[in-house]
């Protein structure tokens, strides 16, 4: 059985712009409360700390890096141990596979890849692609959420 989040779900987003950017925006126009961050604004540790805070309390993480494979890893990492137990982390897998992703992960079965291409709107195409260590469970909420 799959679920919807929420409305004022907290969704928190981090990688480039513009997807970023789109991203958050489709996020409010859905009713969810939207945390952006880009990821040079992560060179701050403040701002690091404040991400992972941000994503205690997350409904969804939506990991939008694709120019570093090492900073993406570190990325997954810090949201992977601090987003609550049942929160998917869905993970940009245009540059990586969902798989990989989730090897970097200590709870891998909540990950799931997807790809899009910029400009984000209302009704993009957005593919989404279970690792093999995920669980149908998780692809599920993700396919609701981006539904939504």
């Amino acid at each position: 059985m799959t679920t919807k989040p929420s409305p004022k779900s907290k969704i928190v987003l981090v990688g480039e712009s513009p997807l970023v950017d789109d991203l958050a925006a489709l996020c409010v126009d859905a009713g969810h409360e939207a945390s952006s961050y880009l990821v040079e604004e992560l060179a701050d540790p403040n701002m690091l700390r404040k991400l992972a805070e941000d994503a205690r309390t997350a409904s969804v993480a939506i990991d939008l890096m694709s120019e570093s494979l090492e900073t993406k890893r570190d990325l997954v990492r810090t949201l992977d141990r601090s987003l609550p137990a049942d929160a998917p982390l869905l993970s940009a897998c245009l540059a990586v596979s969902a798989t990989q992703v989730a090897s970097w992960a200590e709870h891998a079965d909540w990950i799931v890849g997807f790809g899009t291409v910029p400009p984000l709107g209302k009704g993009s195409l957005i593919e989404l692609a279970l690792p093999l260590q995920g669980q149908a469970v998780t692809l599920g909420k993700a396919r609701a959420f981006f539904d939504k």
